[in-house]
């Protein structure tokens, strides 16, 4: 749903926007989005991946760090997301960051009003942005994780994953999508 917006605008004119908004939002087509408020198993999925993603990357010793649902990475002009979760690997981030300039891996977690937009456009967008090197989304309700990685040639592959672990190489983790699940 757009958010009242004085106008078309550049990803830079949006995050201005947006600082003095009471809604968070994603810019798409130089609109801003509104995100809609989520529900409770849709945040207990995003901290548990979180958590997975914390430990993992402090398990293989990596300089990266997880960044969870804070910050914006900008497609293009036109275009800027927030992903649910995010891996960045480099130089410590000033706490005052909110843009991801070179995300390494994205990750969106669906849910129903947001599955063309997280399995489609997002993930034409993601791809657009040269150092994200796998795009993840975590479908809770099917139970499964669809990895989206990009090949030294620049091809997508894809793979669907329900129980086993999978490798994200880069970085250089392992991960089991079973507990990303909120089973109550």
């Amino acid at each position: 749903m757009a958010v009242s917006a004085p106008q078309r605008m550049t990803f830079g004119e949006w995050l201005d926007w947006a600082s003095k908004q009471e809604t968070r939002s994603e810019l798409i087509e130089g609109q801003p989005f509104a995100m809609s408020p989520e529900r409770v198993g849709h945040g207990r999925s995003k901290a548990a991946l979180f958590v997975a993603l914390t430990d993992a990357l402090r398990a293989a010793g990596l300089a990266c760090e997880a960044i969870m649902d804070s910050v914006s990475v900008k497609i293009d002009d036109l275009h800027g997301f927030v992903p649910d979760a995010l891996i960045y690997c480099g130089d410590k981030l000033p706490s005052e960051t909110v843009v991801i300039d070179e995300p390494l891996v994205v990750f969106e977690v669906i849910s129903p009003g947001s599955v063309a937009r997280d399995t489609i456009m997002k993930l034409e967008g993601y791809f657009r942005v040269a150092s994200i090197a796998h795009y993840v989304i975590v479908d809770p309700w099917e139970e499964r994780v669809l990895v989206h990685s990009r090949s030294k040639r620049g091809e997508i592959i894809t793979k669907s994953i329900t129980t086993a672990t999978f490798d994200l190489d880069p970085p250089g983790i392992t991960l089991a999508p079973a507990s990303f699940w909120d089973r109550d």
